[in-house]
C-alpha cells in the first residue's frame, strides 16, 4: 500500500482528522518535489515518507516534553503562590516581576561574555559617536551617509557568519558573540523553547519603513513592489540552509513563495494581516505565537547565502549599517527576556497566566487587582511592544513626545538626588553597608576614575549601555517611541544632562557591595544560617537556600587585578567546581534576581507594575504603539512613571510595614525624601538664576515633601497658579505635557484671534516667541547650559520683541521676593550674573 493511499485510508476511519490528513500529504507530496531534483520517483517517495513519519515522532516527542515540563511548572508555581502568605494577585504580580528580572540576570551574564565587543562599538560622546569615531567622523557620517566608520562592525558579522574577514578583533569577537548566541540557545532549549542549533547564526529584522521607502524611490506602489522584495530576497537566501525548526525537515521552492508573501503582508501591516496564516510546513515566521516557546523561531527563518547577501538585504530593507550593533544586543536582550520568562513562568506562560486568572476570579480578587495583574503580564510578555499602526499621525505624536522630553529631560538628574536615601533603605533593607555603596556610587560617578566602571562592566553591568538611556529616560518620562532622529535627541538630552551615568551609577554600587559582602562572607567561611539576619532574609526572599550557599561558597570569585579586591559574579557560581551544573546555574540565577530587584528598587526604575500602566495595557485592549490608549496613555502618564513606581517600590511597601508596627522604613522615605526633595528644589532654582527659596516657608517644605517622592509636578498644582513649564497646572497633572503643549497652541492661536476680531492689538510674535522658547531641546533643556541660553540668547529676543519686558520683570521680581524670599544672581535680559 502506497503512503498516500496509507494516510488517507486512516483519515477514511476516523484515525486521522480531514484537515491532518490533507495537511500530512500536502507536506509529503512537497518533500516529494524536492527531493525528485536528486533521486529517482521512488527512492523520493520513500524518504519523503520516512522523513514525515520521523518528523512527526519528533513534533509529538517534543510536545510531549513541553507538556510535562508545563505541568509541572504550572504544579510547583501554583503551590507556591498559595504557600507565600501574600494576596493571590500581589504574590502573581511579584511572580511576573521576578520573571522580568531573571530576565535582565541572564543579559549580565550573556553580556559579560561580549563586554569587550560592546566596549569596542557601544556608543559614546553622549551617544554621537559609535566606537572610536571622532565627533567629526560622527558628522561626516551624518550629513554625507558615510558608512566607512562601520567597516570593523562589518566585518564582526563576516566572523559570525562563518566567513573570514583578515580582521583578528573581529575574529574574536566575533567568536565571542557565536559562543554567547550558543549559551542563550542552550538555555532557551533547556527552559522548553523551540530552537534548533544553527551555526553561523545572526537574526535578521525586516523593517517596514525601509521596505515603503524602497518602494516610493522605485515609484511603486506597495503591491507592486511586493514581487520585486520577493524576488530580491530569494536571490540572497540559501534555501538549502532553511530547515523547519519543528519538523527538520527541509522547505521547497512552492512553501517558501508562499511564506514570503505572506511574511510581506505580515511586514507591511504589522502583524495585522489576515492573509498571514501558518503554511502546511507549520511555520510563520512573522505570526505572533501563542506559545513563547516557538517565538525565537521567526526571526531565524531566512538564513542568507553569504555575509555580502545578509549585509546588503540588511542595508535596504533591515536596520542599516548604523543598526547592526543594536542588532547584535538586541538580540542578547530579547533572548534573555525571553528565557527568564519561560524559567521562571514555565515553557506554557499563558497558559499559567489563565490557570492564575481563573483562580484569581473564584477568590473575587477584584476586577482592578485582576486586571491590573493582567496586563502586567502583557507587558511582561512583549503584548505591547508591537506598532499597530504607522500611520503619519501617530508618528507625529511619537515625535513630538520625544522632541518634549528633550526639552524637559535635560534637568530631570537635579530631581534624581533624592535617589540618595531610597538607595541608602535598599541597602539597608537587604542587608548591605549603605557607606559602601554610596562610596562606590561617587567613585563610579566620577569621570576621572575608570577602575570601577572596568569592574562594573567585567562583571556584565553592560546592558545598559549596550541598549542606551531606556532605563534613566522611563524612570521620569516613560517611554520613547518616536523616529530615529527625535529619538537619538531624548537620548542625547538624557546622556550629556548626566542623567543615564547617574542612574546607573547607583546601579552599580549596590551590585557591586552585594557582589563583594557575598565574596567577603565566603572568604571567611561563614555558613547559610550564621549569616548577619537581614542578608540572610534578603537571600531568603529570593529563594536562596543553605544548598546554594554551599554551592557559591565553592565558586572561585574574581579578583580585581592590582587591587585585590574580590566579588562573586552570577557567571562564577555558574562554573562553580564540584557541583551539579544545573543546580549551580540556578543559584547563580537566584543572585541575580536579588541584585537586579535591588538594583531596580534603588533606582526607581519602572516595573511591570507602573508600565502595565503607562501603557495602557491596564485597559485590557490592545496597548501597542499607535492605538488610542497607547498614546492616551504615554502622554497622560509622560511625566508620572517616577511617582507611580515610588509608589510601588517604597510607599506602599513602607506602609505595610508600618501596619505591623515598623515605622523606620516609612520614617525614612517620608524624611529622607522631604530633606533632599528639598534640595533638588533648591538646585533647580540656582540653575534659573535665582537665589535658594525661603525654607522657613510651610509651603516649600510640603513641596519639598512632594518633590522627593517625584511629585514635583502636583507641588506645583497645589502651591503655585501656574505649573513649572508655564502651562496651568490642572492641564498639566491629568493631560501630561502632550495636552499641555496643545493647549499652549490653542491659548497662542485663540488669544490672537480673539484680540483681532476685537480691533485689539495682537500679541503674535511674543506669544510664538514664548510657545517655541518652551519647547527647544538640548541647550535651553540642560542644567547648565540653560541659564546661559536663556539670558545670552531669549531674553535679548524677547526684550526686542516685547515694549514691555522690563516692566514685566520688575513686576515678576516684586512678587517672587515677596512669595519665596528669593532674588536673581543672574538678573533677566542681563548677559553677566550679579558681581560680574
Amino acid at each position: 500500500m502506497s503512503f498516500r493511499k496509507c494516510i488517507s485510508d486512516k483519515a477514511a476511519k476516523g484515525l486521522i482528522g480531514k484537515g491532518k490528513a490533507r495537511e500530512f500529504l500536502a507536506e509529503y507530496d512537497e518533500l516529494v518535489e524536492r527531493y525528485t531534483s536528486t533521486m529517482g520517483s521512488e527512492q523520493a517517495a520513500i524518504k519523503a515518507a520516512t522523513d514525515k513519519l520521523d518528523a512527526e515522532v519528533r513534533i509529538a516527542q517534543e510536545k510531549r516534553r513541553r507538556e510535562i515540563l508545563a505541568v509541572q511548572a504550572n504544579k510547583r508555581i501554583m503551590a507556591k503562590l498559595e504557600q507565600s502568605g501574600k494576596p493571590l494577585d500581589t504574590a502573581t504580580r511579584d511572580l511576573y516581576e521576578r520573571a522580568a528580572t531573571r530576565g535582565q540576570g541572564i543579559a549580565r551574564q550573556a553580556f559579560s561574555m561580549v563586554n569587550e565587543f560592546v566596549e569596542e562599538f557601544r556608543s559614546k560622546n553622549a551617544g554621537l559617536t559609535r566606537g572610536n569615531e571622532t565627533l567629526s567622523d560622527a558628522a561626516d557620517r551624518l550629513f554625507a551617509g558615510d558608512t566607512s566608520s562601520f567597516d570593523s562592525l562589518k566585518n564582526v558579522i563576516r566572523e559570525i557568519l562563518g566567513e573570514d574577514s583578515g580582521d583578528s578583533a573581529a575574529k574574536a569577537f566575533g567568536r565571542a558573540i557565536s559562543k554567547t548566541n550558543d549559551y542563550l540557545h542552550s538555555r532557551y532549549r533547556a527552559a522548553g523553547g523551540i530552537l534548533g542549533k544553527l551555526d553561523n547564526y545572526i537574526p535578521q529584522v525586516h523593517s517596514r519603513d525601509a521596505i515603503k521607502l524602497a518602494a516610493r524611490k522605485a515609484g511603486l506602489s506597495i503591491d507592486e513592489f511586493k514581487p520585486v522584495w520577493i524576488k530580491r530576497l530569494r536571490e540572497s537566501i540559501d534555501i538549502d540552509r532553511m530547515i523547519d525548526e519543528r519538523t527538520g525537515l527541509p522547505f521547497s521552492e512552492s512553501v517558501l513563495a508562499k511564506q514570503m508573501s505572506d511574511d510581506f503582508d505580515a511586514i507591511i501591516s504589522g502583524g495585522a494581516s489576515e492573509i498571514l496564516k501558518r503554511t502546511k510546513s507549520g511555520k510563520a515566521p512573522f505570526k505572533k505565537s501563542r506559545e513563547l516557546t516557538e517565538k525565537r523561531i521567526n526571526s531565524r527563518f531566512y538564513q542568507f547565502k553569504d555575509a555580502e547577501s545578509f549585509l546588503n538585504y540588511n542595508r535596504d530593507f533591515g536596520v542599516g549599517d548604523d543598526g547592526l550593533f543594536d542588532l547584535i544586543t538586541g538580540h542578547v536582550g530579547a533572548m534573555s527576556k525571553d528565557i527568564g520568562i519561560l524559567e521562571v513562568l514555565g515553557p506554557k506562560p499563558r497558559d499559567l497566566r489563565d490557570l492564575i486568572d481563573l483562580n484569581m476570579s473564584a477568590k473575587d480578587i477584584g476586577k482592578v487587582k485582576q486586571a491590573h495583574t493582567n496586563a502586567m503580564f502583557e507587558v511582561l510578555i512583549g503584548a505591547t511592544d508591537g506598532e499597530a499602526s504607522d500611520h503619519w499621525t501617530f508618528r507625529a505624536i511619537a515625535n513630538t513626545a520625544n522632541w518634549i522630553r528633550s526639552s524637559l529631560l535635560g534637568s530631570a538628574v537635579l530631581s534624581a538626588i533624592g535617589d540618595i536615601p531610597v538607595a541608602r533603605m535598599t541597602a539597608k533593607m537587604n542587608g548591605l553597608d549603605s557607606f559602601n555603596v554610596a562610596k562606590n556610587f561617587t567613585a563610579l560617578l566620577n569621570p576621572a576614575n575608570k577602575t570601577h566602571r572596568e569592574i562594573a562592566s567585567r562583571a556584565g553591568y553592560i546592558a545598559e549601555i549596550a541598549n542606551g538611556t531606556a532605563v534613566a529616560d522611563a524612570r521620569f518620562f516613560g517611554e520613547n517611541l518616536g523616529g530615529k532622529f527625535t529619538s537619538q535627541l531624548a537620548n542625547l538630552t538624557v546622556r550629556a544632562s548626566g542623567l543615564q551615568h547617574w542612574t546607573k551609577s547607583w546601579a552599580d554600587a549596590i551590585a557591586m557591595e552585594a557582589e563583594g559582602q557575598i565574596a567577603d562572607f565566603v572568604s571567611k567561611g561563614v555558613r547559610f544560617k550564621d549569616l548577619p539576619d537581614d542578608f540572610r532574609t534578603a537571600l531568603e526572599g529570593f529563594d536562596v537556600t543553605a544548598k546554594d550557599w554551599e554551592i557559591i561558597s565553592g565558586a572561585k570569585a574574581f579578583e580585581v587585578p592590582d587591587r585585590g579586591i574580590k566579588f562573586m559574579r552570577s557567571q562564577d557560581i555558574a562554573l562553580a567546581e564540584g557541583f551539579d551544573a544545573k543546580s549551580a546555574q540556578l543559584a547563580a540565577s537566584k543572585i541575580d534576581d536579588w541584585i537586579f530587584h535591588m538594583r531596580a528598587v534603588a533606582t526607581n526604575e519602572p516595573g511591570l507594575r507602573t508600565r502595565a500602566i503607562t501603557t495602557g495595557a491596564i485597559t485590557g485592549g490592545d496597548a501597542r504603539r499607535g492605538t488610542i490608549a497607547r498614546t492616551f496613555f504615554g502622554s497622560a502618564t509622560m511625566l508620572k512613571s517616577f511617582p507611580i513606581t515610588v509608589m510601588f517600590n517604597h510607599l506602599m511597601p513602607a506602609i505595610q510595614r508600618a501596619k505591623q508596627g515598623k515605622f523606620d522604613n516609612l520614617a525614612t522615605l517620608t524624611l529622607g525624601t522631604a530633606v533632599f526633595g528639598a534640595f533638588a528644589i533648591q538646585l533647580k532654582e540656582l540653575a534659573k538664576g535665582k537665589s535658594p527659596k525661603d525654607w522657613d516657608n510651610p509651603e516649600f517644605m510640603a513641596a519639598a515633601l512632594l518633590q522627593g517622592g517625584g511629585l514635583g509636578l502636583f507641588g506645583d498644582f497645589f502651591f503655585q497658579d501656574y505649573s513649572r513649564f508655564g502651562r496651568e497646572p490642572l492641564v498639566e497633572a491629568f493631560g501630561g505635557p502632550m495636552l499641555g503643549l496643545v493647549d499652549d497652541i490653542m491659548r497662542t492661536a485663540k488669544g490672537n484671534i480673539d484680540r483681532s476680531l476685537a480691533d485689539e492689538k495682537t500679541k503674535f510674535s511674543k506669544d510664538l516667541f514664548r510657545l517655541v522658547k518652551r519647547n527647544i531641546p538640548v541647550m535651553s533643556s540642560l542644567w547648565y547650559t540653560r541659564l546661559a541660553t536663556e539670558r545670552l540668547l531669549f531674553d535679548q529676543i524677547d526684550r526686542m520683541i516685547d515694549e514691555k519686558y522690563d516692566r514685566r520683570l520688575r513686576r515678576y521680581a516684586r512678587k517672587m521676593k515677596k512669595e519665596t524670599g528669593q532674588k536673581f544672581y543672574w538678573e533677566p535680559g542681563a548677559t553677566t550674573p550679579l558681581g560680574f
